[in-house]
C-alpha cells in the first residue's frame, strides 16, 4: 500500500493535513489556516526545484506581483511559506472538479455553457495579462471549477454569472496555475530546457526566440473552446506532430458549431499572434453570444478532430533554432493524446520541421481542399516528453486519466491513496490540484551525448546485401544481412512459432536439402520478406520466386544502374534512361511515384524513396502506387529495417529514426552527416573487412536492427531503448555496444532488449545467442579453434594445416539447437573451407552441415511453414546461390 504522510506543520500559520497528488513540481497538499481554520491548497515544491540557481528569488521577486492578480475567474495565490528547505505556495482551495474531467463527463457543452465557462476563463486571463504575468500552460486541466451555488436572476444576469452544469448544479470557472509560469521560465533557464507548455494546447509561437504574449493565453483557450464544443481538441498525435499542426494546419470545422463561436474559435487560432483577439475581447464576444446561444443543443461528440487544411498563413519559427522550414503536412494517427506540461525546444530531439505530409500534397499533386487534409498512420513522442500509453485501438481520448500527472521516471508519482480517480476520493481531489502539472523533473529536452554512425545504411540507388566474388571472405561472417540473421531473447511466444524473416523460423532438424540453386551469382539480393531472389550473372539479373516449385527465373534483363526490391513483390531495374517494375509473375510496369528519385530501402508494404536525385524530400509509397507519406527535409540516403528509416536530414543537421509505416521522427540526434558506405557492409567486427569504427557502423548510435518492436540508441554514457512508437522505455548507464545484441534469432520487445543489453554487460569474453528460451553463452577461441555453447564444447571440424580458424555464432534455431558459421570459403581442393553447422545445445554434436556462407534466410515454400536458408558456395571460379531447407524434426 502506499504510505499516506501524516499531517504536519508548515510554519506558525498552517497545518497540511492531506497529502492529494505529487508531481513534476512537487507534492500537492489540502490544509488549512492555524487561525481561521480556512480551507487552503499548498503545492510543496520539490527539491530540485527550490536548489536551482535563481529559482526561489525569482519567485519571491514575483510574489508581489503574483499575490495581486485578484479575480473571481483566478485561483489567488495567498502566500508563499518558506521554512528551511520547504517552499510551499499557498492558494485557493477549489473543490469542483476541473473542465478536463467535466469535458471527459459530457463529451460536448452546450453552446450556451460553453460560452459562459469560456467568458470567465477569459476574464481570469484578463486579470492574469493586466497583472504583466504569461500563464503559458492554459488547458481544461487548469481551469478547476467553483460550486457557488444557483445566482438569482439566472444565467447572464452579469459577466461574471456562473454556469449551471447539466447536473443542475452552479459553477464557476477559475484558472489556475498562472504563477507556475514564472517559476518554469527559471527553472527552464537554469537548465536550457526551453519552452513550457501543453502540446496540444500550445501557441506556435511558444517555440519563438521571442518571449511568449498574453496572444499565447488566448490561443490555447482557443483550443479548450473547440475541445468543449465537440470533445476533442483540434489537433491530435505526438508532440512534435501537434506543434507543428498547430503552425501549419487550420482546423476542421466539427459539426453543430454555431456561426459566431466558430468565427471565433477561429480568430483565436490565428497562426499570428497579432491576428488574435485579446483575451478581454474575448470574454466581451463570449457574454454576448451567450444568450443567443441558449436554445442551442451541444454538437455532437467527435473521436477525433474533423480533417485539418493546410493553413495559407503559416507560422514560421525561427531560422536559428532550425525549426523554421516549409512543412506543408503534420498528420498522425491519434496516438496517445498529450496533456502533460512539459518544456521542449527547438532542439536535436525536438523533430519539428519534417513532419509528415499526406498523399496529394507534393510538388505537382493537387493540395487537398480545406477540411480535407488528412492523418497518417503512426505518431510519436518527442523523446524529453511522458506520455500516457495508446488505448486499444489507438485513438486515446485526448485527455487520458492521470494527465497532468508525472510518472515516476519525471519525478513525481500521483498520490492515489488520496485522490484522483483511482482514490477513494471524487474526481475533484486531482482535479483541484490541477496544479501538480507543471515543470519538468529536470532538462525536459535530452541533448546528445555522444554519437555513433552506422554503415548499416546504403547509399542511394544502391542495393545493399550483395553477393560479389571478390568480397567473399567478408561475406564469410555476413549474418544474413537481408534478414538480420542474429540471435535472441525469447519472450511471450511460444518457441514452436515460425517467424518468417528470423532464424527461430528455421527448425533444428537433423538433415538438409537443396531447393534450388543459382549458378554464376555475382550480385544477389532478397525481397524484404524473402520470397524473391533477385541474381546477377554474366552481367543480366534474374529474378526467382522462391516460394513456387519451379526453379526456372520468373524474368531475365539488364539493370546498368540499380537493381533493388521495390517491395515483397516487385523488382526495381533501372537503366541510365529509364525505370521499370519487375513484378512476381515476371511482368513489367512503370514505377509510380516521382519521375526523379533514390531508392532508400524498401520494407514488405512500403518503399521509401528521396524525391529528387541528389536530396530532396523522404516519401514512401504504397503497392497501390500512392503516396503513403511526405516527410520535407534534405535528405540523401539512408536504410531501411524492420519497419524503421535510419536517415539524415542535412538541413537540419540531425540523424533520425523514422517510422516507414507513419512517417513520424521516432528520434534523433544532432550530428554532421555520416559518411554512409557505398555498399552494404553489415557485417560483424571479427571479420578482416567488418572490424570498421562502430561510430560509423550506427548513425546517431541508433540500432534499429533488434526487429519491429524497439530499437535503442548507445552513447558514450548507456543505452537509451525505445518502444516502437519512440516512446522512451527506460535507460541503462555504463559502456555498451550495439554488436552486443547483434546475436538474434528473432525481434526484441523493448524489456527483452534492455535484459539483452544488461546481459551482455557482465562479461567481454562471452557472446550471449538471444534464442527461444534462455539466452545461450558462447565463447569462441580462435586460439584452439574451439566454441563452447551453455559450457558445452561444440564439435567444431578440425581445420587444414594453415588453414585459419574462423567462427561466428548465427544464433539459435528452433528446437534447442545453435546455428554456426565456420571456416572460409576456400578454392584448395585440401582446404576443410566454409560451412554453416546446427549443433545440438545438449551434448554439443552438430547435427547436420552445408558447405558454404550462410547470406540469408528465405521464405518458407507455399503451403510450407519453416524459414529456410540462402548459402553462397564458392567453387573455382564461381559463385552459386543454394536455397537450404532443413529436414526432420
Amino acid at each position: 500500500m502506499t504510505d499516506v504522510p501524516a499531517p504536519r506543520s508548515l510554519g506558525s500559520s498552517y497545518v497540511l493535513d492531506r497529502r492529494v497528488g505529487s508531481g513534476a513540481q512537487g507534492e500537492v497538499w489540502s490544509g488549512r489556516r492555524v487561525e481561521s481554520g480556512e480551507v487552503l491548497a499548498f503545492k510543496v515544491l520539490r527539491a530540485e526545484l527550490v536548489e536551482a540557481p535563481g529559482v526561489v528569488e525569482g519567485f519571491i521577486k514575483e510574489r508581489s506581483t503574483l499575490m495581486r492578480v485578484r479575480s473571481p475567474f483566478v485561483v489567488t495565490i495567498r502566500d508563499v511559506v518558506i521554512e528551511g528547505s520547504t517552499f510551499a505556495i499557498v492558494m485557493d482551495y477549489v473543490g469542483g472538479g476541473d473542465l478536463r474531467a467535466l469535458v471527459r463527463q459530457e463529451g460536448s457543452l452546450r453552446p450556451a455553457d460553453l460560452a459562459g465557462l469560456g467568458a470567465g476563463v477569459a476574464q481570469g486571463l484578463t486579470a492574469v495579462h493586466e497583472a504583466g504575468v504569461v500563464h503559458r500552460d492554459v488547458k481544461p486541466a487548469n481551469i478547476l471549477l467553483e460550486p457557488v451555488g444557483a445566482l438569482r436572476g439566472g444565467p447572464g444576469s452579469a459577466p461574471a454569472s456562473p454556469v449551471r452544469l447539466p447536473g443542475g448544479a452552479w459553477v464557476r470557472p477559475r484558472v489556475a496555475d498562472f504563477g507556475v509560469a514564472r517559476i518554469c521560465d527559471t527553472f527552464a533557464a537554469a537548465h536550457a530546457t526551453g519552452a513550457v507548455g501543453t502540446p496540444l494546447y500550445m501557441a506556435p509561437e511558444i517555440l519563438s526566440s521571442q518571449p511568449p504574449t498574453p496572444a499565447a493565453d488566448v490561443y490555447s483557450l482557443g483550443v479548450v473552446l473547440y475541445q468543449m464544443a465537440c470533445g476533442t481538441p483540434p489537433f491530435v498525435g505526438q508532440a512534435p506532430q501537434l506543434l507543428a499542426q498547430h503552425a501549419r494546419h487550420d482546423p476542421g470545422r466539427p459539426q453543430g458549431v454555431a456561426d459566431p463561436l466558430w468565427d471565433l474559435i477561429v480568430s483565436m487560432l490565428s497562426k499570428h499572434p497579432a491576428a488574435r483577439p485579446d483575451a478581454r475581447e474575448v470574454a466581451r464576444r463570449l457574454t454576448l453570444m451567450r444568450s443567443q446561444l441558449a436554445d442551442l443543443p451541444a454538437a455532437p461528440v467527435l473521436a477525433q478532430p474533423p480533417r485539418s487544411s493546410l493553413s495559407p498563413e503559416p507560422y514560421e519559427w525561427d531560422a536559428e533554432h532550425g525549426v523554421g522550414r516549409q512543412v506543408e503536412q503534420s498528420v498522425g494517427k491519434a496516438g496517445p493524446a498529450q496533456e502533460t506540461t512539459v518544456a521542449v525546444t527547438a532542439s536535436p530531439t525536438l523533430p519539428l520541421a519534417r513532419q509528415v505530409q499526406p498523399p496529394g500534397t507534393s510538388s505537382g499533386l493537387p493540395a487537398p481542399s480545406p477540411g480535407s487534409g488528412g492523418r497518417q498512420p503512426g505518431g510519436a513522442p518527442e523523446r524529453a516528453l511522458t506520455l500516457p500509453p495508446a488505448g486499444p485501438s489507438g485513438a486515446v481520448p485526448p485527455e487520458p486519466d492521470g494527465a497532468g500527472i508525472r510518472s515516476s521516471s519525471t519525478g513525481g508519482t500521483p498520490d492515489r491513496s488520496a485522490g484522483g480517480p483511482d482514490g477513494a476520493d471524487s474526481a475533484a481531489s486531482l482535479s483541484v490540484y490541477g496544479y501538480v502539472d507543471g515543470c519538468p523533473a529536470g532538462p525536459a529536452v535530452a541533448t546528445a551525448p555522444g554519437s555513433g554512425r552506422s554503415s548499416t545504411s546504403r547509399s542511394s540507388g544502391r542495393p545493399g546485401r550483395r553477393l560479389v566474388p571478390v568480397v567473399v571472405v567478408a561475406l564469410v561472417v555476413a549474418v544474413a544481412a537481408a534478414a538480420t540473421v542474429t540471435t535472441w531473447w525469447w519472450r511471450a511466444r511460444e518457441a514452436t512459432v515460425a517467424d518468417p524473416g528470423w532464424l527461430l523460423s528455421v527448425p533444428a532438424g537433423d538433415d538438409v536439402r537443396e531447393d534450388l540453386r543459382v549458378s554464376g551469382v555475382s550480385e544477389g539480393i532478397s525481397s524484404p520478406g524473402g520470397g524473391l531472389y533477385a541474381a546477377r550473372s554474366d552481367g543480366a539479373w534474374s529474378l526467382y520466386d522462391l516460394t513456387g516449385s519451379g526453379g526456372a527465373a520468373v524474368w531475365s534483363g539488364r539493370c546498368s544502374t540499380t537493381a533493388v526490391f521495390w517491395n515483397d513483390d516487385s523488382l526495381l531495374c533501372q537503366t541510365p534512361s529509364s525505370s521499370i517494375l519487375v513484378h512476381r509473375d515476371g511482368t513489367t510496369s512503370q514505377p509510380p511515384g516521382p519521375s526523379s528519385f533514390e531508392w532508400v530501402g524498401a520494407t514488405s508494404t512500403r518503399t521509401v524513396l528521396v524525391e529528387e536525385k541528389g536530396r530532396g524530400d523522404l516519401v514512401a509509397m504504397t503497392p497501390e502506387g500512392s503516396v503513403a507519406w511526405r516527410l520535407r527535409g534534405d535528405y540523401r540516403e539512408g536504410v531501411v529495417r524492420n519497419g524503421y528509416v535510419l536517415t539524415h536530414d542535412s538541413g537540419l543537421g540531425e540523424t533520425q529514426v523514422v517510422s516507414v509505416s507513419s512517417g513520424t521522427v521516432l528520434a534523433s540526434v544532432r550530428e554532421e552527416e555520416p559518411d554512409f558506405p557505398e555498399e552494404d557492409t553489415d557485417l560483424p567486427p571479427t571479420s578482416p573487412t567488418g572490424q570498421a569504427d562502430l561510430a560509423s557502423r550506427y548513425p546517431g548510435g541508433f540500432n534499429i536492427t533488434t526487429g519491429e518492436e524497439a530499437f535503442s540508441r548507445v552513447t558514450e554514457s548507456g543505452v537509451t531503448i525505445y518502444e516502437s512508437d519512440g516512446t522512451e522505455a527506460q535507460t541503462l548507464e555504463g559502456t555498451y555496444s550495439p554488436q552486443a545484441v547483434s546475436v538474434l534469432s528473432a525481434p526484441l520487445d523493448a524489456q527483452s532488449l534492455a535484459e539483452a543489453y544488461a546481459a551482455s554487460a557482465h562479461s567481454s569474453s562471452v557472446r550471449y545467442a538471444f534464442g527461444p528460451d534462455e539466452p545461450v553463452e558462447t565463447v569462441v577461441s580462435t586460439s584452439d579453434c574451439s566454441v563452447t555453447a551453455n559450457r558445452t564444447q561444440l564439435e567444431i571440424p578440425d581445420r587444414s594445416p594453415g588453414e585459419a580458424c574462423f567462427i561466428s555464432v548465427l544464433g539459435a534455431l528452433r528446437g534447442e539447437a545453435l546455428l554456426v558459421q565456420v571456416g572460409q570459403p576456400s578454392t584448395s581442393t585440401t582446404a576443410t573451407g566454409d560451412a554453416v553447422v546446427a549443433y545440438s545445445l545438449s551434448d554439443g554434436a552438430a547435427l547436420w552441415q552445408v558447405r558454404g556462407t550462410m547470406v540469408g534466410l528465405a521464405a518458407p515454400r507455399s503451403g510450407e511453414a519453416d524459414g529456410r536458408l540462402l548459402v553462397a558456395q564458392t567453387g573455382s571460379s564461381r559463385v552459386d546461390l543454394a536455397v537450404v531447407s532443413v529436414a526432420g524434426s
